[in-house]
């Protein structure tokens, strides 16, 4: 038999369409009411929204097997997504997916005999700051370690016989965001603030005294040194003796020598050794013609 909507099914699909400029932009949330109703979104499912929308089916099947949220084959009741991306990883993710393996007897991929649940590894669930992050249909449990994945496990497991064989998607209250409830993270310990010590003012060293200016001798006016500059000149006069001996003779200073002319010898000596010669001719050179008649 052949998958389709219902009427009910398709109004819905057409109030969804009016949100958007066209038919194709309404293809996620089309899909995902496509996976609600049956269990996965196999080709013929996929075929039946690329009819709806009026899109190619190769268009659903690229976006199908695009993200992680769209699934080919039935899932478990409970499909459980462990993130291990860096975050998680680094706060044990990796062994909190061996535990859940060994827990459920399941391969990563693959889903318990009874179908209640499915196991899938993850890259983000965008909780980097209380990971380890596990989703479960529409909820997200947060800051996980063995003891709350234990717990949550069997509070799944009581609540799968009131599905009635449907996938789980959330909590009558709505889809749950936080730790597994039991199970909150302890908080960091915080110490108490040290009462801030209250430091002596900042003291600067006294400016040192300031140095006695040094006195200021004032200078003697011009008339008082020429006065000074007369006397001491006519004291050394008096003091010169008078017998008009060599002591008293003024030193003369030695007479310089006569110059030597060595331009006017250059000069004389190259007038002798050219009087009598042809000065050299820049001339060109004359031909043979005009030498004859030179001659």
């Amino acid at each position: 038999m052949a998958l389709e909507f219902t009427a009910e099914e398709r109004a819905t699909i057409d109030g969804i369409v009016a949100r958007y400029p066209n038919k194709a932009a309404a293809l996620l949330p089309v899909l995902h009411m496509a996976q609600d109703k049956f269990q996965a979104l196999s080709i013929e499912a996929q075929l039946l929204v690329a009819h709806t929308l009026d899109v190619p089916p190769t268009r659903v099947r690229e976006v199908v097997t695009f993200y992680e949220m769209f699934h080919e084959h039935p899932e478990g009741q409970f499909h459980l997504e462990l993130c291990t991306n860096i975050a998680c990883h680094l706060g044990g993710a990796d062994l909190l997916m061996k535990h859940l393996v060994d827990r459920l007897g399941i391969e990563i991929g693959h889903q318990t005999e009874d179908g209640t649940f499915s196991l899938m590894e993850v890259e983000c669930l965008a909780s980097c700051g209380s990971g380890p992050m596990m989703k479960v249909g529409m909820d997200y449990y947060e800051h996980l370690d063995e003891a709350s994945i234990d717990t949550l496990l069997d509070k799944l497991k009581a609540l799968a016989p009131s599905l009635g064989g449907k996938a789980y998607i959330c909590g009558k209250d709505g889809p749950h965001t936080g730790p597994v409830p039991g199970h909150n993270p302890a908080l960091p310990v915080i110490p108490p603030k040290a009462e801030a010590k209250t430091l002596p003012p900042k003291t600067t060293p006294e400016d040192p005294p300031a140095a006695a200016p040094a006195e200021v001798v004032p200078a003697a006016p011009p008339q008082a040194q020429a006065k000074k500059v007369e006397a001491a000149t006519a004291e050394a006069a008096k003091a010169e003796p008078k017998d008009g001996g060599e002591a008293g003779r003024a030193v003369e200073a030695p007479k310089a020598e006569p110059e030597k002319k060595h331009d006017e010898a250059a000069t004389a000596k190259d007038e002798s050794a050219t009087s009598g010669k042809a000065l050299p001719s820049f001339e060109a050179p004359r031909g043979k013609a005009e030498d004859k008649a030179g001659k």
